[in-house]
């Protein structure tokens, strides 16, 4: 079982003084919801997302310019069996110099995919430190769940579900896309699973797990390779996901910095998808596994092999 926490990075130009600041600036870049002290050691301060998630946290360390760490005090994740999943957890922003930039860690200690709500909420995560936390930083604005309105992509229109995952990887834009299309990569972090095509529009796609099977199948809405991919998807396994019709996936590939910005974007005209739903907990550890190949020549463990009994 993998028993390794979520954790993601960013590189920014600016001082980590002013890292620690922008961290600290909760209602910056989470929600503006935030109730309570977010800067001072021993502080309490709660977040709240529609009636979906409350949580209560307590700032436990905090060392200017080097780390913060949030004690998970309380929690009531309304959309899991076990809505206290949360609890005892600690959210962890550690903070060092990489040469002429600064390094931000973020891990959330406890968040280990064995919990049920390590797929949405991980994704979650990935879009609030690698979009929201890293534009307050850089350009002073981040984009926090907004007073009371709490709508848009992130959590999917009415009448629609969509699960999107940031992640930024060490490799160049035509790596990540041989990675994401070539069946020799694909099958070493993406459950063994070899994915079919020309990559180009209008053509058919499919994915075929060990033994042969088509797993998923659809057509290529647009290749602009190395810089994004859409693809038409149904998965072709399960009668209740094969009934929903067809998904919409993107590949969204651009530059940043010395890393590479990967934005997964699934989304589908069903509302509250079965298919999105189960998608939400399978695409953040492929990513995980995914970057960890690029990154050190090595994928999780945990996703080299097709999983049993499918």
């Amino acid at each position: 079982m993998n028993n390794k926490s979520f954790t993601t990075s960013i590189l920014v130009d600016q001082t980590p003084e002013e890292v620690f600041n922008a961290v600290n600036n909760v209602r910056g870049w989470w929600s503006e919801e935030i109730e309570g002290e977010t800067d001072r050691p021993g502080a309490e301060f709660k977040f709240h997302y529609q009636d979906l998630h409350y949580s209560t946290h307590k700032i436990t360390d905090f060392v200017p310019g080097k780390k913060v760490v949030w004690h998970t005090t309380d929690s009531r994740i309304n959309f899991v069996k076990d809505k206290t999943e949360w609890n005892g957890t600690d959210i962890i922003f550690e903070i060092a110099k990489k040469g002429k930039k600064t390094e931000l860690r973020f891990t959330h200690s406890g968040l280990v995919p064995a919990i049920e709500c390590y797929g949405k909420c991980s994704g979650a995560w990935g879009y609030y430190i690698n979009d929201s936390l890293r534009a307050l930083i850089t350009n002073g604005k981040g984009e926090p769940e907004e007073k009371e309105k709490q709508t848009g992509g992130k959590a999917g229109s009415p009448g629609k579900s969509k699960f999107v995952y940031v992640t930024y990887i060490r490799t160049t834009p035509k790596k990540l896309w041989e990675a994401l299309t070539d069946p020799k990569f694909t099958r070493q972090y993406f459950y063994a699973t070899t994915h079919e095509s020309t990559w180009k529009r209008g053509g058919s796609w499919t994915m075929r797990a060990p033994d042969g099977r088509v797993t998923d199948a659809g057509e290529v809405v647009e290749s602009k390779p190395p810089r994004k991919l859409v693809l038409k998807w149904r998965n072709e396994l399960k009668d209740e996901y094969r009934a929903e019709g067809y998904s919409r996936m993107t590949y969204g590939i651009e530059k940043s910095g010395s890393s590479v910005k990967l934005t997964v974007t699934h989304e589908m005209d069903v509302a509250d998808s079965k298919f999105i739903d189960g998608v939400s907990g399978g695409w953040p550890p492929i990513l995980s596994s995914l970057k960890s190949l690029l990154e050190t020549g090595k994928p999780l463990k945990e996703t080299t092999r097709w999983p049993k009994g499918l």
